[in-house]
């Protein structure tokens, strides 16, 4: 068993949802509806700090200085207290290290109930000690007489110089700075979604997954779900420009995009109809009486289908078969890519679409932006519909997922609910119309992120060497 380790609790064990500390006053200021409350505070805790001070310090200037009454002092001080508990999320990494016996050291004018408060919300069950100053960790002070009271051996925190001034070995704990994702999002102005992805990625990694299992966490929290929520609201101002009356986005790929799109549509009340659309190259181009009853009863000219990748030929197939020719949306069209000959080879289509489409010609590999939305189901085949009424039975391929393959797929639906679980904590239309004011930066975002999912997803290399299988198994059907 090891010795006793002292960890530090804001930054290392536990962060901030609105990142920097001030953000919390500008939470309260919007919460009270209290002009100029956020730079009173400041104001306030500047002109305490000469020596040791706590909350109570800071407030009483409200009283002393500012003319606040006592009664609305407290009230402030309470809801500070309040928000800093609803902003704290646990570091989930270094959380795990603690144990029994170690020791908590901060440096932090909030009282110990507010502290245990925030400590018990994260998550932390073990028995610790706890050692609370407004400036003994900082000025080293605290380091000589803890470690003439304890025998701990080592210190654990994100700023680790004062304990090596002391003789105390320090471990570096960075993980609460943000990221180069993270910061890319808050530099363009997605404030809202860099905290999003921030508290998902503190959340999320564990040193007990492994680190190919981080590392496709890593995928979805920093590309794959950015582009996907990018997209969702790309996809609602375009369904508002061209005065689409529904969507319909297409399985499997769009699986994810859709659950997103609908979080965003039910929160931000979007006036438009979504659903998730049955289909593949196989039911498109050689579609059963069924399957185009199910798609005509869905799909007009004004409905928007959507899909991540493709030509455009297997829609084009469906279109000329069931008489319709809706609205088409590919995020990723291969406009100049060489599949669409061969497809032409295998069957001409009469019928061309233009396609609307965020990157359109990009020279990447699509099969990566598919294997990062892969779900546990197989390639649909038919969809039985019941004559009479509103029913769509998917006929599924069994897909024979290898071992490592499930593992992959089970960690991006995890990663998925975990982000969901997030989002809920924030207020979705405030992200949303962030978003939407940064409208004519989403596509330059969507393809960096894509370019740098293509330069780095080596860790989801069993499942793109299965999906590159069943691309070939696919296409022998085609040419059946």
């Amino acid at each position: 068993m090891r010795k006793p380790y002292s960890f530090d609790i804001f930054d290392t064990l536990i962060a901030r949802r609105c990142i920097e500390p001030k953000n919390v006053f500008h939470e309260v200021e919007k919460a009270v509806n209290l002009a100029g409350f956020a730079n009173l505070r400041v104001q306030a805790e500047a002109s305490v700090a000469a020596g040791p001070y706590t909350l109570d310090d800071i407030y009483r200037v409200f009283v002393e200085k500012f003319g606040f009454n006592t009664e609305r002092s407290e009230y402030l001080k309470a809801k500070e207290i309040e928000l800093e508990v609803h902003n704290a999320i646990a570091i989930k990494e270094n959380l795990e290290a603690v144990d029994n016996g170690d020791i908590l050291v901060t440096d932090m004018y909030l009282p110990r109930s507010a502290i245990l408060s925030i400590l018990d919300k994260v998550g932390l069950r073990k028995q610790v000690g706890l050692v609370i100053s407004s400036s003994g960790k900082h000025s080293g002070h605290v380091w000589p007489k803890l470690k003439f009271a304890t025998s701990f051996e080592q210190h654990c925190g994100d700023n680790p110089h004062s304990p090596l001034s002391s003789g105390i070995y320090a471990e570096h704990l960075a993980n609460s700075a943000l990221t180069v994702h993270e910061s890319f999002f808050r530099i363009n102005g997605f404030e809202l979604l860099a905290r999003a992805m921030r508290e998902a990625r503190l959340t999320c990694l564990s040193a007990q997954y492994g680190n190919e299992a981080n590392l496709q966490a890593l995928a979805q929290i920093n590309n794959n779900i950015p582009i996907l929520l990018l997209t969702s609201v790309y996809l609602k101002l375009l369904s508002t420009k061209i005065g689409a009356s529904n969507i319909l986005f297409s399985s499997r790929d769009c699986y994810y995009l859709s659950r997103l799109f609908n979080l965003l549509r039910e929160q931000a009340r979007w006036n438009i109809a979504s659903e998730y659309f049955y289909t593949s190259r196989i039911c498109r181009t050689s579609p059963s009486d069924s399957y185009l009853k199910y798609f005509q009863s869905r799909a007009s000219p004004n409905t928007l289908v959507v899909d991540l990748a493709g030509t455009g030929w297997s829609l084009e197939q469906l279109y000329e078969k069931a008489g319709v020719t809706p609205h088409t949306f590919l995020l990723h069209h291969l406009s100049n890519s060489p599949l669409k000959e061969r497809y032409q080879q295998i069957q001409k289509s009469e019928k061309s679409i233009i396609p609307f489409s965020m990157l359109d010609g990009l020279p990447l590999d699509n099969s990566q932006l598919e294997t990062v939305n892969y779900v546990d189901s197989g390639m649909v085949l038919d969809v039985l519909v019941v004559d009479g009424y509103d029913s769509a039975i998917p006929v599924l391929e069994y897909p024979n997922y290898p071992k490592s393959t499930v593992n992959v797929i089970r960690n991006i639906e995890s990663t998925h609910e975990l982000f969901a679980n997030v989002l809920a904590h924030f207020d979705l239309p405030a992200l949303v119309h962030e978003i939407e004011a940064s409208a004519d930066k989403i596509a330059g975002v969507v393809a960096e992120l894509y370019k740098h999912l293509c330069d780095t997803n080596s860790s989801m290399r069993d499942l793109a060497l299965y999906h590159a299988r069943q691309d070939r198994r696919t296409m022998w059907k085609l040419k059946k």
